[in-house]
């Protein structure tokens, strides 16, 4: 199947791919899905036409979005209507030893007693599923959901830097707020988070013609578990006030994080031919072989956790000391969500420049 396009612009179209990176480009998909290399460090649109469909934006390198990401999307929005996921769960086994550990904690918290009780929970070796939801979980696809999903619980637990001004991990920023307690109230104070984050976009901004859809912009949002699942009373909780500020930040963030912009051009694409399916016809465009990747994504990890304590010796009482606790469990994970669905469409007037 061939594009009805010139063959000087499809000519230049296929060279441009090859070009400098950053430099912007128009390629068909058809080329895309019979296996032709190409690479997007940028999304900002699509055209079609009645037999193919070209994907415009700039040109990138290996660590940008590749063409085998795109026939996962583009098979990802032909086949199903459900959105895609990544999401990490804490097994049962998991939760039952965190509720165990509870209990003995709120026995006897203070001293050595309360550091026992929180490092014997920390060292168990309990796991985390790891579900890729909607889209098979073998595919390049999957893996671009996976490592963004990886990315941002390292930046929660401080293990990668958050590159924003006054922007820090969620456990340093809640640290942070235990030690101005301690400052605040004499005797045990402990906190423990079960900082479940979900990252999915919110909003989108498009110019759209009779052929052709523009992107301008997604919005991200990360929400808390309590925010995501509309709990009420839990508004000015302190991971409702980190996640507020990364989602403030994360256009500064995910142009520094080369996982989430990836997964960000990612959503672009997605989102561009779920708003186009009406009006082009996917299941026209035929493709060639898909590459799967291999034993890429783990079925479960490690439990990710974290504890700290704080000493804080009291020379007025006959104790070694007074510990102040905090302990994670991370979980939540990568949501994309369907266009005009769960994410509002911004239509503008003027084309994007």
């Amino acid at each position: 199947m061939k594009a009805l396009i010139p063959s000087t612009l499809l000519i230049f179209c296929l060279t441009a791919a090859y070009a400098d990176p950053n430099k912007p480009i128009i390629f068909p998909l058809s080329e895309i899905l019979y296996g032709r290399e190409v690479y997007f460090a940028s999304i900002s649109g699509i055209e079609w036409t009645n037999s193919d469909l070209m994907i415009i934006g700039t040109a990138g390198n290996k660590k940008s979005l590749s063409s085998d990401v795109i026939l996962n999307i583009y098979l990802n929005c032909k086949e199903t209507e459900k959105d895609p996921a990544c999401v990490f769960e804490h097994t049962h086994e998991e939760d039952q030893a965190y509720e165990e550990f509870h209990e003995k904690f709120k026995v006897l918290p203070r001293g050595y007693t309360g550091v026992k009780y929180v490092i014997e929970w920390k060292r168990n070796n309990f796991k985390q599923y790891v579900k890729i939801s909607n889209v098979d979980k073998n595919v390049p696809f999957s893996k671009v959901l996976f490592n963004a999903d990886i990315t941002l619980k390292k930046m929660i637990l401080g293990k990668k830097n958050v590159p924003a001004k006054k922007m820090d991990s969620f456990i340093s920023f809640a640290e942070s707020h235990l030690q101005d307690k301690m400052d605040e109230n004499r005797g045990f104070f402990s906190y423990h988070y079960e900082t479940v984050f979900y990252l999915l976009p919110i909003k989108i901004t498009v110019y759209k013609k009779s052929n052709s859809i523009e992107v301008k912009d997604v919005d991200f949002a990360l929400q808390s578990k309590s925010e995501y699942e509309g709990q009420i009373g839990r508004e000015n909780s302190l991971e409702n006030e980190w996640a507020k500020n990364f989602s403030n930040n994360y256009k500064t963030i995910s142009a520094k994080v080369n996982e989430l912009s990836i997964m960000n051009e990612a959503y672009k694409l997605y989102a561009l031919f779920k708003l186009a399916r009406k009006q082009i016809q996917l299941d026209s465009l035929r493709y060639g072989r898909i590459n799967p990747i291999e034993n890429e994504i783990p079925d479960s990890i490690p439990s990710i956790k974290f504890y700290e304590f704080i000493e804080t010796p009291d020379p007025l009482i006959n104790e070694p000391g007074r510990f102040k606790f905090l302990w994670f469990m991370i979980s939540g994970g990568i949501i994309f969500r369907s266009p005009g669905k769960d994410v509002q469409v911004e239509e503008i007037s003027s084309r994007v420049h």
